[in-house]
């Protein structure tokens, strides 16, 4: 039962494993998680960082510069608020995922999810971009049968002109 400590001028427990429960702090004196990340001492400015994974690069030497998985806060009137980017270090709600092509793919914000878009003006809201008649699916809820096979319960589908068709 050792514990490790290691200090910086800032942080008192700038890493510190626990011995005798082999967890692990940073910024934190007494983990309560196998990795616990903490932001102790003075109060921060909010959006903070304080956990980012990067992607390496690829075969060629091209560089991200995107975060993959990336954890931040907002420090609203009276709690605090976490945010998650995945494929962004900049997320605009709760959880933000984008796409690949760098499109808001959700983005859970203001107690609203939306597909598609940054900001909602529903509860769920979707926003598709119809350019072919073979990309014109926006909602499916599909049956799974004994069969293994798929049924339509529900659709909704657009077309180039701007007109939807709703059907189950």
């Amino acid at each position: 039962d050792v514990d490790f400590q290691v200090k910086t001028t800032a942080e008192n427990h700038t890493l510190f494993v626990q011995g005798s429960n082999d967890l692990i702090g940073i910024r934190n004196s007494a983990p309560t998680a196998v990795l616990h990340l903490s932001q102790s001492g003075a109060v921060v400015t909010c959006p903070e960082p304080l956990f980012r994974i990067d992607h390496p690069g690829d075969a060629s030497g091209k560089q991200f510069t995107e975060a993959l998985f990336y954890v931040t806060g907002t420090n609203p009137d009276d709690y605090f608020e976490a945010h998650v980017g995945i494929n962004t270090k900049q997320p605009e709600g709760a959880l933000h995922v984008k796409s690949k092509e760098g499109g808001n793919s959700l983005v859970v914000r203001d107690d609203k999810v939306v597909i598609g878009h940054n900001s909602a003006a529903a509860k769920l809201q979707i926003r598709h971009s119809v350019n072919s008649a073979a990309d014109r699916d926006i909602f499916r809820v599909e049956t799974l049968l004994g069969d293994d096979s798929t049924r339509n319960s529900f659709y909704v589908t657009g077309s180039t002109d701007g007109t939807a068709v709703f059907g189950s």
